[in-house]
């Protein structure tokens, strides 16, 4: 003799002695393959179907591949949906009522079914009905099960966009390296060539969509950054060497980027940053955040002291030198023009002597 409790306790019965809606997953790719060769159902009795609403419980592990639209546009910091709809292919809601039983409640926590590129963040239930066209008037419940994954994204972080905001740090003191010393055309050069290493190497983990990625966004205006001073180091060379090397506006240009640009540049990160929905703060991320943070500040620093230090520079010190020096070379030489004139007409015409050496010899004689 046992006891009997009406909300847990069953009977086991094969699954072959009951009816079993068909119930399918209607956007699935494959056959459901079930894991399980004998499959019994859950017998309750009636206190059970009076209190909850059912009196038999069907369990059957399975395998089953469904296709997921998915949004690439924040790549590699997205958050994705899969839906999973079941629904019966031949009985409408005439014949019976298809929903579930926590369709109200919401699963969230870091469930055990994760993998090494996402986790599932949020799960939860739907119930609706849906329509097909050969059978006019008669709606078909279904059950869509929504599956929230968000992908893990420090690892992007740690080998793409950690290198190319260090070369865009990199390529910031550029601008600061004298022209005439012959080193900056390379280290421009090496910025660019290290950053297409970077894209290059990548490439292969970056799926092929024709979505607009913050991934692809992010190195596009990276490698746009990397180019200004390859570019503006050519135009400062030029003008240095088109003026003799006699001329302040090669300073003077260095001196405005030097301002502008880590300006733009941290304007850049701030706008695609503040793209992310989520942004896991891990050690490495306050590190690089922290020489970012340190790096802009000396930079600013020394920018801000170029352009109030620029009338005291050397480079404008040796112009306004060769500026004075060529003015007081003008005005001398005015000076000695303006004596040599008024000497000239200040003096009398004095008579002709005649020399003995001057004479002909013809008329030496006469004389």
């Amino acid at each position: 003799k046992f006891g009997w409790n009406s909300s847990s306790d069953f009977m086991a019965i094969d699954m072959e002695k009951i009816w079993v809606p068909d119930i399918y997953l209607l956007n699935s790719v494959d056959r459901i393959k079930f894991l399980s060769g004998t499959t019994r159902a859950y017998w309750y009795d009636a206190f059970k179907l009076h209190e909850d609403g059912y009196n038999v419980l069907l369990n059957r592990p399975a395998l089953i591949k469904t296709r997921c639209d998915v949004n690439m546009t924040q790549y590699p910091f997205d958050v994705q949906e899969c839906l999973l709809r079941w629904g019966a292919w031949s009985a409408s809601n005439m014949f019976f009522d298809f929903s579930t039983l926590d369709h109200n409640l919401m699963m969230t926590g870091n469930l055990p079914d994760t993998t090494e590129e996402f986790n599932v963040t949020n799960i939860r239930a739907e119930s609706s009905d849906f329509k097909f066209k050969v059978a006019e008037g008669a709606a078909f419940p279904q059950v869509v099960y929504v599956i929230q994954l968000q992908r893990y994204g420090f690892w992007y972080m740690v080998v793409i966009v950690y290198p190319l905001i260090f070369l865009v740090l990199v390529a910031a003191s550029v601008f600061f390296l004298d022209i005439r010393s012959g080193e900056r055309h390379g280290v421009t050069v090496t910025l660019v060539l290290t950053t297409m290493a970077v894209g290059f190497l990548t490439a292969e983990r970056l799926p092929k969509s024709a979505d607009d990625m913050w991934l692809v966004r992010f190195q596009s205006g990276v490698y746009a950054f990397i180019v200004v001073p390859v570019i503006v180091s050519c135009v400062v060379d030029y003008v240095d060497v088109y003026y003799n090397r006699e001329s302040v506006a090669p300073y003077v240009i260095d001196t405005f980027f030097q301002v502008v640009y880590p300006w733009a540049v941290l304007f850049f990160l701030i706008h695609m940053f503040e793209q992310i929905p989520f942004f896991d703060m891990q050690r490495s991320t306050l590190c690089m955040a922290a020489v970012i943070v340190v790096f802009f500040f000396v930079t600013i620093c020394l920018s801000v002291h170029s352009l109030l230090t620029y009338r005291t520079s050397p480079h404008f010190q040796s112009h306004k030198r060769k500026e004075v020096n060529g003015l007081a070379a003008v005005l001398a030489k005015g000076l000695n023009l303006a004596a040599r004139d008024k000497s000239e007409s200040g003096s009398l015409p004095s008579s002709p002597q005649v020399r003995s050496r001057d004479v002909p010899a013809s008329l030496s004689g006469n004389l």
